[in-house]
């Protein structure tokens, strides 16, 4: 009890209790954020408003940074499973639906508030696929990009089959969209 008084003591004497007139922003820049930071100059009016000494001005930012890092690390592996499940052409199909999206948003079709959407979109592998299936229904000529069937889960039976009952519907050979659609299907699945 002795020697934490006397610590204490010391640090009073020392002012240490205090809010410093500046304050050392050594923890913050050494986890990347910069000076002129709007987060780094929220923090430092806030810790100058309420009186907050270095040391808990430290602790505070030591675990505020310590966190953010965790979540730009879950981001990074959250991306890098959507990109897995996208499968070897993931590459193909961002850069694929991205050039599309950019089209559709200089030609006018959609608006900036729109191309965002499609953002949000492409966030994930499920995304990705469904921004495919509507440029395939929209009748887009492009090549689009797709990751290999067989990693889909299909096999050639099942593929066959969902071929035959496509190309039984009434749309195939009167519907040029339809009909494309289904010629597609079969270029990805065989080359």
């Amino acid at each position: 009890i002795v020697k934490s008084y006397e610590e204490l003591q010391k640090k009073f004497s020392q002012g240490q209790h205090k809010a410093p007139k500046e304050y050392d922003t050594e923890v913050l820049t050494s986890a990347g954020y910069e000076a002129n930071d709007p987060i780094v100059s929220t923090y430092l009016d806030w810790a100058q408003k309420y009186g907050v000494n270095q040391a808990a001005f430290d602790e505070l930012a030591g675990s505020i940074t310590s966190m953010a890092g965790e979540d730009i690390k879950q981001a990074e592996i959250d991306t890098a499973k959507e990109r897995e499940a996208l499968g070897p052409n993931a590459d193909a199909i961002l850069k694929s639906n991205i050039d599309w999206a950019d089209g559709l948003e200089r030609k006018g079709i959609i608006s900036e508030a729109e191309r965002q959407e499609l953002n949000y979109w492409g966030g994930t592998a499920v995304g990705q696929r469904l921004m495919q299936k509507v440029r395939s229904m929209t009748g887009d000529m492009s090549k689009i990009p797709v990751a290999e069937v067989a990693e889909a889960g299909q096999s050639k039976e099942d593929f066959d089959r969902a071929m035959q009952s496509k190309m039984a519907d009434p749309r195939y050979g009167s519907d040029p969209a339809y009909t494309r659609n289904v010629e597609l299907e079969f270029e990805r699945r065989y080359g």
